[in-house]
């Protein structure tokens, strides 16, 4: 009778181990089908995600949209301009040049003045704006006078009175007494106040007295 306990003891505690197996056993096998279940759903979000990425990028290259393109545009040609230089020079052409680059560079890359050129009659200080023709003269044409400043103003050259109705910032600058400031200043106020009756008028220019005004009275007329 003690033997058959003993036995009935040890069947119990078999069983017990074999249902405590079978429960780990089951137990993993779920976890690991969740574990691989979580994979796949990773590694198909991560698929989406690229194709996405890839048709997007699509999108901005060859698909791009024309707004796309045109923003594109615009802001290569805020950072660069387009200047045709012609005449007098080595290499005449048309050269592209970083926004906000002055005469002086655009004559150097067309590899500086020909040995006919006025290199006297250009400013090469002035800014030039996209699209612009900078054609230095040559010593005939500067004899001649026949020849524009880079902003298409008429030039005098030699023993000839500047016109301040006419002349241009270029042509200004050749007066004593008026430098690039001047200049402008002159050409301002032509602008808002109408032509200049007489050359006295030049003194209700911002910066010009009667000190400056003697200086320039000798080389400019107002006809």
């Amino acid at each position: 009778m003690k033997l058959n306990d003993t036995v009935k003891k040890r069947i119990v505690e078999v069983a017990f181990i074999i249902i405590l197996s079978c429960v780990l056993f089951l137990s993993c096998n779920h976890n690991r089908e969740i574990t691989v279940q979580k994979q796949v759903s990773e590694d198909s979000e991560t698929a989406a995600f690229d194709t996405e990425t890839e048709n997007d990028s699509n999108v901005g290259g060859e698909n791009a949209s024309p707004d796309k393109v045109s923003s594109t545009q615009d802001e290569e040609r805020q950072t660069k301009i387009c200047v045709y230089v012609c005449g007098a020079v080595i290499n005449p052409g048309l050269y592209e040049l970083p926004f906000g680059s002055r005469a002086m560079a655009a004559l150097e890359s067309a590899g500086g003045f020909s040995a006919d050129a006025a290199t006297d009659c250009i400013n090469l200080a002035q800014y030039l704006e996209d699209g612009t023709m900078l054609r230095i003269p040559t010593l005939d044409e500067a004899q001649n006078g026949n020849f524009t400043d880079v902003s298409g103003n008429p030039v005098s050259v030699g023993n000839s009175l500047v016109n301040i109705n006419t002349a241009g910032s270029a042509e200004l600058c050749s007066v004593p007494g008026i430098g690039e400031s001047r200049a402008k200043a002159i050409v301002d106020y032509r602008e808002k106040n109408g032509k200049f009756n007489t050359l006295e008028d030049l003194m209700k220019v911002p910066g010009i007295k009667e000190g400056i005004f003697s200086k320039m009275k000798e080389y400019v007329t107002v006809n």
